[in-house]
C-alpha cells in the first residue's frame, strides 16, 4: 500500500476506536442515569424541590396524557429532582444535546429550561424510539432525524423499572450528530 493508503487506513481506524469509545462511554451514562432515576421513583422521590422546576419549562404534560392535576402534583413532587440530575449529564457529557425521560403516563421531565408550551401538543409516547425501547426492554438507539434547528440527532433510549419490573418510563439521550 502507498503511504496515503496507510495513513488513510490508520486514520480511519483511530476514528473508529473514538466512536466506539464515545458510544460506550454514552450507554454507560444513560445506564448509570436510568438506575439512579430507578433509585429515586422506587423510593417515592426527592423531596422539597418542586419550586425549582416549571410547567413547560422542565417538565410536560403531553395533551394526549389523561391526568388529574393531583396526578400532575403528586409526579412532580416524585420526580422534582430529576431535572438536576439531567443538568449534571449535560454538564459533564458534551456529545449529549437533551437527556430527559418521558413517563407511561405521558409526562416528561428533563434538564433546565428544556421545553416550551408548544411542545406538549407532542405525545412522546408515540416516537418510534419510545416503542422500541419499551419493546426491547433494553438499550435501543433510534433512526436519524433532523432536528427544529436543522441539525441531524440520533437518539438512544432505554426503558426504566419500577420494583415490581413494569416500566414506568423510558430514559433517553439526543446526541448532535456533528458532535459524535
Amino acid at each position: 500500500l502507498s503511504m496515503s493508503m496507510r495513513l488513510a487506513q490508520a486514520t480511519a481506524q483511530r476514528n473508529a476506536r473514538r466512536i466506539s469509545g464515545d458510544f460506550s462511554r454514552i450507554c454507560g451514562e444513560l445506564e448509570t442515569l436510568k438506575g439512579d432515576i430507578e433509585n429515586v421513583y422506587n423510593s417515592d422521590g426527592i423531596r422539597n424541590c418542586r419550586d425549582e422546576i416549571s410547567r413547560c419549562e422542565e417538565y410536560i404534560v403531553s395533551e394526549k396524557a389523561v391526568l388529574t392535576q393531583e396526578e400532575i402534583d403528586a409526579t412532580v413532587d416524585r420526580l422534582c429532582g430529576l431535572t438536576a440530575m439531567f443538568d449534571n449529564v449535560l454538564a459533564n457529557e458534551d456529545k449529549i444535546s437533551l437527556a430527559y425521560i418521558v413517563l407511561e403516563n405521558g409526562m416528561v421531565f428533563s434538564s433546565t429550561d428544556t421545553f416550551y408550551p408548544d411542545v406538549e401538543k407532542a405525545d412522546m409516547r408515540t416516537r418510534d424510539w419510545y416503542k422500541n425501547a419499551v419493546a426491547a426492554r433494553d438499550v435501543s438507539w433510534a433512526e436519524l432525524y433532523v432536528g427544529s434547528d436543522g441539525r441531524n440527532y440520533i437518539t438512544v433510549a432505554t426503558p426504566a423499572f419500577d420494583n415490581e419490573n413494569e416500566i414506568f418510563g423510558v430514559v433517553a439521550f439526543d446526541l448532535r450528530v456533528s458532535e459524535i
